[in-house]
């Protein structure tokens, strides 16, 4: 959904998009290696604006909305706004030369639970927002200011709030070094990633979260989180919990093993999937930024607070912490010198949309720089799907694909051979059924009549509730007669269903029809059922 920053610039690189013309997309149920990178955001020294002004966050607090975007300066042929372009904001609080952040708050329109129990705690947690970009207002007439939209994260639309703007603390990344998957709690403060930026499920480096604990719980800015996952969570997920179910044991063994993992889960130790950095904080929230991913991370896995460790900041040189043994220190400084002469490029990827129908396409957007002014080379892969690039830019068609997620692969390289990866996940929908008409029943009329009987009358009272639960749909009645009948007795016997439905039912006759068989097809009237948007039956 995110376009990428106007203040981040590709000039500074040049960025050569590599096409899966040179390199097919694999066939679908080849084996794939993992869904996510590792790759250590420690080679940077920071987050980038993109990173830090497009995350979005959730809150409890009430965020002040009495000044609106109502439009632009070619409204309204145009709707949608990105930087560069004029916006108009509503209110009466507005100050020329000020600068504004525009928000978005958001709802889920798929309302889908990743894990049991996600709706009721986004909604203990509160209203997620979606950063869209910044404006400083260049005048103000009456109720109405005219604002230059100076950079965006993705399009400005009218009904974005836009509040004052405050520059955000940017916190330095640190080198992450012998990480233990297996670290036992730490005692400090735990939580849980509520939701993802965009909806996301499958995360890994790059990808902004949403946790539930915030400044109340000792968080700032800067400080890492730990991502955690319990046999717990697996055990309780319907889903995944269905491994628990599989064989496990040898026909052959003697000996098979008795534990029973399902009841034991809790006995299993956590596992820990990697870290985020803390870019944002509310007294009860804060947005983390994915700095390492040993395995996929999802929303709902557990997050923890970490111990806070020394940290060399690459900008600042060599720490002089007291933290340090001389060695260590030494160490510490010569990493930083091979990392400042050679480090590799960055990489960050967002899709829009991130989800999509079957059949339909998302474009995956990526920034990619680097640090020593080399040139870049973005490589798209994907397990399935029809890749197209175009510069920094890939489009996934999702023609012929199964639903579910979709992980397209980004690899930036540059001259020296130094290389980062980023994963963006496009999560593809089942097409909706195209509705089709059916028949439900069939009236029996006696010979040379076409009076509704009882029996007739019984099954119509049943199709006049089914009418009434589904106000969108409607009936279709087809009479008929034999060959040995009067041919009008079609007509007639369907005219008589469709009155009885009207006037004794109470069914709007504008969604009764009725007509002849083309053929002699015995003493009766065929009931049909029409969905909405299903063609009648010939």
């Amino acid at each position: 959904m995110n376009k990428i920053c106007g203040f981040v610039l590709l000039a500074a690189v040049g960025v050569v998009a590599v096409g899966a013309a040179q390199n097919p997309p694999a066939r679908p149920g080849v084996q794939q290696s993992q869904i996510v990178s590792n790759y250590n955001a420690s080679a940077m020294d920071s987050p980038s604006p993109a990173q830090m002004y497009c995350a979005g966050f959730m809150t409890k607090e009430h965020v002040k909305d009495n000044v609106h975007v109502v439009g632009g300066a070619y409204s309204p042929e145009t709707t949608r706004f990105e930087a560069g372009s004029v916006v108009y904001l509503e209110g009466a609080d507005v100050e020329e030369g000020q600068r504004y952040e525009i928000l978005r708050a958001l709802k889920d329109p798929n309302e889908y639970e990743i894990f049991p129990g996600q709706r009721s705690l986004v909604r203990r947690t509160g209203q997620v927002y979606s950063e869209i970009g910044r404006v400083k207002v260049r005048i103000k007439q009456s109720k109405i200011a005219v604002a230059d939209a100076e950079m965006t994260c993705s399009e400005i639309v009218p009904g974005d709030i836009a509040i004052p703007f405050v520059e955000k603390p940017t916190p330095f990344f640190r080198r992450t070094t012998n990480f233990d998957m297996f670290a036992a709690p730490n005692g400090k403060a735990t939580g849980r990633i509520v939701l993802a930026k965009e909806f996301d499920n499958y995360l890994g480096f790059g990808n902004v979260v949403y946790v539930n604990i915030g400044s109340n719980q000792g968080v700032k800015v800067g400080d890492y989180l730990r991502t955690t996952r319990n046999y717990d969570q697996i055990r309780d997920n319907p889903e995944s919990s269905l491994a628990f179910r599989a064989k496990v044991t040898e026909d052959t063994q003697k000996h098979p093993s008795g534990f029973n993992i399902r009841s034991k889960a809790r006995e299993l130790p956590r596992r820990s999937l990697g870290e985020m950095i803390v870019i944002g904080v509310t007294p009860t929230t804060a947005t983390g930024l994915m700095t390492l991913s040993l395995e996929a991370v999802q929303v709902g896995d557990r997050v923890e607070l970490e111990e806070e460790r020394p940290v060399v900041e690459q900008a600042a040189g060599p720490s002089t912490s007291t933290a340090f043994t001389p060695a260590l220190a030494q160490a510490e400084e010569e990493a930083a010198q091979q990392t400042a002469q050679a480090q590799p490029p960055t990489v960050y990827c967002s899709a829009n949309p991130a989800t999509v129908r079957l059949g339909e396409s998302s474009t995956i957007t990526c920034t990619a720089t680097s640090p020593m002014d080399r040139q870049v080379t973005l490589h798209f892969s994907s397990p399935v799907g029809q890749l197209t690039p175009r510069m920094n830019r890939v489009t996934l068609d999702t023609t012929g694909l199964e639903p579910g997620p979709v992980v397209v692969s980004t690899t930036a390289t540059d001259e020296g051979g130094l290389s980062a990866s980023a994963s963006t996940t496009v999560t593809v929908e089942a097409a909706p059924a195209v509705p089709v008409a059916s028949k439900i029943a069939e009236l029996e009329f006696k010979p040379n009549s076409s009076y509704v009987n009882n029996q007739a009358k019984a099954i119509l009272d049943d199709i006049a509730l089914r009418l009434q639960r589904e106000p969108s749909m409607t009936v279709l009645l087809v009479g008929s007669a034999t060959a040995t009948e009067n041919p009008q007795l079609s007509t007639q016997r369907g005219t008589n269903a469709g009155t009885y439905l009207s006037k004794t039912k109470g069914i709007d006759a504008s969604r009764i029809q009725s007509k002849p068989s083309a053929q002699p097809n015995g003493n009766k009237v065929e009931v049909w059922v029409v969905p909405a948007g299903a063609p009648a039956p010939q």
